[in-house]
């Protein structure tokens, strides 16, 4: 999710708090989620749900009986990721010089990349 909204050349980081992950997550929109297609996304909005946070907040027997059971319980957020807060949190800056505290690098040997000129 992160990757489809961040610019070419750019990085998005977010931290790893459920704080960090409820900032980012609460504004997307309900078809950022796996496996919400345009059917359920569309079902979603005439009931007044149209982000992450929106689900969030609805309880799951809701989600259920505006779905089906099955479709239901997967959109519901997991137990494991808590996302409720104030909306205020929303407010939060954001902090450009933020840098991840993991990164990954990949060296290729120079036969897959040329030599340099």
């Amino acid at each position: 999710m992160a990757a489809a909204v961040t610019p070419l050349g750019a990085a998005t980081v977010i931290g790893n708090t459920s704080h960090d992950i409820a900032v980012f997550l609460r504004p997307r929109r309900v078809s950022a989620l796996p496996g919400v297609g345009a059917a359920t996304a569309r079902t979603l909005t005439r009931y007044g749900i149209n982000t992450i946070g929106d689900i969030a907040d609805t309880p799951l027997a809701t989600l259920q009986r505006i779905l089906d059971i099955a479709a239901g319980r997967h959109t519901a957020p997991r137990p494991e990721v808590d996302i409720s807060y104030p909306a205020k949190a929303l407010d939060a800056p954001a902090i450009p010089s933020a840098s991840p505290t993991r990164c990954g690098t990949t060296v290729f040997p120079p036969a897959q990349i040329g030599t340099p000129p």
